[in-house]
């Protein structure tokens, strides 16, 4: 060993006591991004290990091996209501009805406990170790082990105007007025007006970083985005500007005693009015330097983030912006959304839109199924291994519109959705400029060597409640286009048709490309209307 390893070793051993695998994280500079972040769920990794605790490290670490991953945001799979470590603020999850996993007591007595556990195998990969905190969790909603007994005991901690009942060992709600209660999954949200509910948040984080060697802390804001009464959310910012203060200083004086600094991550919604819509004054938040990274998007609508907006807020500010790739919408190819095109094509539209890295959730590599997520996590934190792997790039379509599952105003994540540019009901028109234009970021460019490797670029509509004789344009970027014989396009189903094209490669504009539908005249005189719900265009390979 020369001398110069030897000095920078005894260097890392002072300014880094303690773990001897800190030092590898802890020296990544703070102004290099991590080219992909993996939130890591416990919940799923925990089960499948069925015990055995090596099992369990593999499952979390095994599929990050050589891949583009550079820091965890490691959830221990309880959201924040109840716990899967040992702690003295929370409950064990279960414990309130008598049924807490007895793996989880074992693995505790064996010195095995779960963040002490993942912070030394991260630090022995080299990875950063954030704890990923669900601040309102609302699984409880139907998990009855995880609705914890300070709930119960305190109904008017809780936003949903129902009544929980607990006797049977879990929990339903019964609205007392269907225009005020939240939906049945939103019913246990708490209320972070309530100050007792902002200082037992903020007891959670103070043992976390008391007891465990974690490199930052994430507050998942977005899972799930309810802290307010419905309309009140814009007006009581404020108060959740003033926690995530109390948080910044507690981190500050928790990491001048180890030595170290801890950061702070937070995830936002998709857009700067969504956000404040949803109570978030992510401004205000970066100005007074609250925060050291934003993770933008939710995990059920993962491809409208307006990154460009994100990055000009943090401009001239040591504030990384990443974006959520973590969609679980339709896609054609596959009715969940769960194909590798589908993601490829979020993460190349996040890197041309100037995303600082990609952050993943609800990412399950452990699963045999999901297996071929190992293999992108080796694929998405480069762009320039994406540029010509085959990629569906999508447009969002919202659960909240024309024949959509939610249309209460308290309805789940009401105010991310509303940006939702599909689904849209069309209707007959008459002028010819009365087109209905849907925007479609495409991150590829199919110009000089690239075009040579394109095997074909398609473009696929979902039109519902089409009748025969129906007359309805299409257009692309301005273009008229004609349909693809309907054999060469499949049928969902009786009320869906799926409507393809066949793209030219100069057709395709890096950036924002525009579809666009107009319907002439229906067939036939109908009740239902045509919803034009999804859009996606396909660009394969050789």
């Amino acid at each position: 060993m020369n001398k110069t390893n030897l000095s920078t070793l005894i260097l890392a051993a002072l300014i880094f006591p303690g773990d001897p695998c800190s030092p590898a994280s802890a020296q990544r500079p703070d102004s290099e991004p991590y080219r992909v972040i993996f939130n890591c769920d416990g919940h799923s990794v925990f089960g499948a290990a069925n015990g055995d605790h090596e099992a369990w490290i593999q499952n979390i670490f095994g599929p990050l091996e050589g891949s583009h991953v550079d820091a965890l945001f490691w959830c221990d799979g309880a959201g924040g209501n109840t716990a899967n470590y040992d702690s003295d603020v929370l409950e064990l999850t279960g414990a309130r009805i008598g049924a807490v996993n007895p793996i989880l007591l074992r693995w505790i007595e064996q010195g095995n406990d779960s963040p002490k556990s993942v912070v030394r195998e991260g630090h022995k990969r080299g990875l950063d170790v954030y704890y990923s905190f669900r601040m309102n969790d609302i699984h409880d909603g139907y998990l009855p082990q995880e609705f914890a007994t300070f709930k119960q005991e305190h109904p008017e901690w809780i936003l949903g105007k129902g009544e929980i009942d607990t006797s049977q060992g879990g929990h339903a709600v019964k609205a007392k007025d269907p225009d005020e209660v939240y939906f049945s999954e939103y019913a246990t949200s708490l209320n972070f007006a309530v100050p007792e509910v902002r200082e037992l948040k903020l007891r959670i984080i103070q043992e976390i970083f008391d007891k465990y060697d974690f490199d930052g802390l994430e507050i998942d804001l977005m899972r799930f985005p309810r802290y307010f009464s419905a309309y009140l959310e814009f007006r009581s910012a404020y108060i959740l500007t003033d926690f995530l203060r109390v948080v910044r200083q507690r981190l500050n004086a928790r990491a001048e005693q180890r030595g170290r600094p801890i950061k702070l991550a937070v995830r936002v919604g998709e857009n700067l009015v969504a956000c404040q819509l949803d109570g978030f004054d992510v401004a205000t938040w970066v100005n007074e330097s609250l925060v050291d990274s934003l993770i933008v998007g939710d995990s059920a609508f993962s491809r409208g983030q307006d990154i460009q907006a994100f990055k000009k807020l943090v401009e001239g500010k040591p504030v990384h912006v990443y974006a959520c790739n973590g969609c679980i919408q339709q896609s054609f190819r596959n009715a969940q959304g769960e194909t590798p095109e589908v993601r490829r094509g979020l993460a190349a539209n996040f890197w041309q839109q100037g995303a600082d890295g990609i952050y993943t959730f609800n990412w399950f590599p452990h699963e045999p199924k999901l297996a071929y997520q190992t293999d992108l996590l080796k694929e998405i934190g480069d762009p320039r291994v994406l540029a010509t792997k085959d990629k569906t790039f999508s447009v969002d379509c919202s659960e909240y519109g024309p024949g959509a599952k939610y249309t209460h105003p308290s309805s789940p994540r009401m105010h991310n959705w509303r940006f939702a540019p599909l689904p849209v009901t069309l209707y007959p028109v008459w002028s010819a400029n009365s087109f209905t234009e849907i925007d479609v970021d495409v991150a590829d460019d199919l110009s000089g060597v690239n075009r040579e490797k394109v095997k074909s670029v398609q473009l696929w509509l979902q039109l519902s409640n089409l009748v025969p004789d129906d007359v309805i344009e299409f257009r692309f970027n301005g273009q008229p286009m004609s349909p693809l014989p309907k054999s060469e396009t499949g049928q969902e189903s009786e009320n869906e048709r799926l409507v393809k094209f066949s793209l030219a490669t100069h057709q395709l504009q890096v950036g924002r490309n525009q579809v666009g539908v107009r319907l002439s005249s229906r067939g036939a005189t109908v009740e239902t209307d045509i919803v034009f719900s999804t859009a996606e265009i396909h660009v394969d390979y050789d």
